[in-house]
Formats: structure tokens, sequence, C-alpha cells
């Protein structure tokens, strides 16, 4: 069922790319993409990283495709400054309109409040949402297996490298993470949530870490959720984190961000 939904958010996208493609050139997005100054997104992990501190990337979001609605109160600017202000390294920003009713102008929002690296948390299944990407301002973006084939996934992430973008590859099974191995990002995200049930459970994580090289950096993604999900990941060897559901349902969700990660 639930990769039904995804077939679906491809077919959407790709035609609403195909629009997007008619009131914007792609010659013109690609010249302002090369344009602008970049926050470098992996060193910021890594120094948090290297001294043993959870690296966090906090996520904004106003709903899900998979969970409804997060958040009614949805001011990006605002919440980016929570975050920071919370501990956060890092931001994620859904911009997807029809599914997460999100836009990109809330990366060029947030980028104006925070002085964080923004990843751009969407369906990309274009070369075109990669120049995108760029223009409005990303430092990172998010690559899926499950969406892309691995002729995609290189030369994705070939013109994201070009334009000074870092890549963080999601998966969700041994089979997904072989593939994203085979890629240059040292960003690996482990999804924690299951997409027949929809359950989430940071037990994904702890199964397939291992397979993770060394020289990778692995994120855990979604379900993490109390200070015991944090202490038992850290203690597999896990420290960068990405989070969102529970922190944007929280009323100041860089306190909330505060006490899961700092406060135990």
């Amino acid at each position: 069922m639930m990769y039904e939904i995804l077939e679906h958010i491809i077919e959407f996208k790709r035609d609403e790319i195909a629009v997007t493609k008619k009131l914007v050139s792609l010659g013109a997005l690609a010249e302002i993409s090369y344009k602008l100054g970049r926050r470098d997104f992996v060193s910021a992990l890594r120094r948090n990283l290297k001294f043993g501190t959870p690296a966090i990337i906090a996520e904004i979001k106003k709903a899900s495709p998979f969970t409804d609605l997060v958040r009614p109160d949805y001011y990006p600017k605002e919440i980016a400054l929570s975050y920071q202000f919370g501990g956060a390294v890092c931001l994620s920003v859904v911009t997807d309109e029809q599914f997460c009713q999100g836009c990109p102008q809330d990366i060029i929002d947030v980028r104006h409040s925070a002085d964080l690296p923004v990843l751009r948390k969407d369906f990309i299944v274009d070369l075109y949402q990669v120049y995108e990407s760029s223009a409005i301002g990303a430092d990172c973006i998010l690559l899926n297996p499950a969406l892309l084939d691995d002729v995609q996934l290189n030369e994705f992430e070939s013109l994201a490298n070009d334009l000074c973008m870092a890549v963080l590859v999601e998966v969700q099974t041994p089979q997904e993470l072989e593939r994203a191995l085979h890629m240059k990002t040292p960003l690996i995200g482990l999804n924690n949530r299951n997409l027949t049930t929809l359950k989430a459970s940071i037990e994904t994580t702890l199964r397939i870490c291992d397979q993770v090289p060394d020289d990778r950096i692995v994120v855990s993604e979604a379900g993490i959720t109390t200070p015991n999900d944090v202490s038992r990941l850290r203690e597999a060897g896990i420290n960068s984190f990405l989070v969102g559901d529970d922190l944007m349902r929280a009323e100041f969700p860089g306190w909330e961000l505060e006490k899961l990660f700092f406060k135990a």
C-alpha cells in the first residue's frame, strides 16, 4: 500500500515539475544556482561528532504524507531560531506543497532567520529540483533510493556536489543501503519509519547500522522520542539524528529538542 502511495507521489511530482519548468526555465535556474554561497552541512555535523556531542538535524514541517497535519501554527522562521537556541547544528526543511504543505520559500525564510546549514527535504525525482534546491539556498539535499534508480542517484549527487551542496541519502532496508554505499556522500540516513505499518522504531537503525562503514556518518531518522531512545542509539555508536514530528507538535520545539538530547 505504502509503495503505491510513493508511486502516486512520484507521478504527481513529475507533473508538478513539468508545470514549474514552464514558469522558470532550467537555464535561468542554473544561472542562479551557481552564484550562491553555501554553509557546510557535513562540517557542521562533524564538529559535534568530534567531541562526542549529539549532532542534531532538526526538522521543520507542517504536515506529513504519512501522519497528516503535524503543526497547525506553522512559522518556519521562528521555529528555526528555536531549534538553533535548543542545540541543533543543522536544519531540515520540508518543501513539498501537495503532501506536506510546505514550499521552497520556507528555505529562503529559514536561511534569513537562522545561521545553520539547511537540508531541503522533498521528493526529488528530477534534476530540475537539484538546481532549484541550490537556487533557493539549500546546503544539502535528500535523495531516496526508493524514488530513484542507481544512475539517477549518482547523476543527482554529482550535480549537487558541482553546486557545492551535500547529499543525505535516506534508506530503510539493507538492500537500499547497499545501493547508497556506491555513492560518494558520507551521510547515510537510516529511516526508522516502516512504510507498511507507518510506525517508527529505532530498532531499524540498530539493526542496520553495523553494515555502514566507519568512514560514513549514520543519521538516525524518525522514532526518536525519549531520552532512552537517544541513549540506546548513542550506545550503539550513533551520534547524529534527524528529528521532527514530536518536536513540531510541542509548543516550544527548541525547548523540546533540548530536553530530549541535553537534559536527561
